[in-house]
């Protein structure tokens, strides 16, 4: 068996229409609201403590966090106690259920800046949340899972956003946080900086995946009409 590699294989194609742009919640309530759209699965304690750090650094700020069991009133303590650990009020950390797909997008607008978690990245979420124009900071990792948003960023040229590591993580996290402007404009401008990406050219992708399998069929009929030769031979 013999891998073919495509080039430039990160590709997202939504399925439903996006709804139309806002402002940065930060432009009227005057705080940052840093967020999360991926389910707990994904987000140990060890982010946590990443995201109370920032929320430390950022003083008024607050993050927004999806709780698959929402109802349950056990599971939104513990995750309260868990950021009450780093001394993080439970004021700052605002829970919410998972939501139906129009509400769910329109959520993003309660978020200034999108939170990945690690090692294991958001893939949906991170594009959804790009296509709202919402910037995304993430770590880089060494595995396929800690590296999905850094392909996602890396097409749209927003290598800026990759962190090396928690501590420049959490100075980009802020950096984004600390110019509104920035976050304005970047809100204006991200959408159609994905839709003009690679990553919804799809006649470039079909294209990569016509010339990988052409490739498999000329080294599988090669390797097939050499051994016809030596056999006849």
């Amino acid at each position: 068996m013999q891998l073919l590699p495509i080039e430039n294989l990160t590709l997202y194609k939504p399925l439903f229409e996006f709804p139309a742009l806002v402002e940065p919640p930060c432009v009227k309530n005057g705080h940052v609201t840093f967020g999360s759209f991926n389910g707990l699965r994904k987000i140990d304690i060890s982010i946590m403590e990443i995201w109370a750090r920032l929320l430390h650094n950022l003083p008024g700020s607050k993050i927004r966090l999806v709780i698959d069991d929402y109802q349950n009133e056990l599971m939104r303590d513990h995750v309260h106690d868990i950021f009450a650990k780093f001394n993080v009020d439970k004021s700052s950390v605002i829970l919410h259920p998972r939501l139906p797909l129009d509400d769910y997008l329109l959520s993003h607008n309660e978020v200034d800046i999108a939170l990945d978690p690690y090692p294991y990245h958001g893939q949906t979420t991170s594009f959804n949340s790009l296509l709202m124009g919402l910037p995304l900071v993430s770590r880089a990792g060494k595995s396929v899972a800690s590296n999905l948003s850094t392909r996602i960023l890396s097409a749209i040229d927003r290598q800026q956003w990759i962190a090396k590591d928690f501590d420049s993580y959490i100075e980009i996290a802020l950096s984004l946080a600390r110019d509104k402007e920035s976050l304005v404009s970047i809100r204006r401008t991200l959408r159609k900086e994905v839709e003009n990406s690679s990553i919804m050219d799809y006649e470039r992708h079909a294209e990569n995946i016509e010339a990988a399998l052409m490739k498999g069929w000329q080294l599988l009929y090669g390797a097939n009409s050499k051994e016809a030769n030596n056999q006849g031979s």
